[in-house]
């Protein structure tokens, strides 16, 4: 993991992974964590991973543009929640 991408309400909804230079957007309900051994997995077939579209630093997408959130969750077999639904975090109201 590189970085997250955190909605307007504070909530994380990707995790964004290096490949090589190229950046891969993971919505963070794909993502499964381990925290004793300190890693994060990604349950996707290494095929499809790499038909997930990817960018550089130098052009991010739109994180929050319909079309992008419904072409990444697809990538994963997700379907975007709607953010309204979502709960808060920990320590937020």
């Amino acid at each position: 993991m590189d970085d997250f991408v955190v909605d307007e309400n504070g909530y994380v909804e990707y995790v964004i992974v290096n490949n090589s230079g190229q950046f891969v957007t993971v919505p963070w309900d794909a993502t499964a964590f381990n925290f004793e051994k300190q890693i994060a997995v990604i349950n996707i077939a290494p095929a499809v991973f790499q038909k997930i579209p990817t960018y550089t630093a130098d052009k991010y997408p739109v994180f929050s543009e319909p079309q992008y959130r419904t072409t990444i969750y697809r990538s994963y077999g997700l379907t975007p929640r709607e953010r309204a639904g979502l709960l808060p975090r920990l320590g937020r109201p």
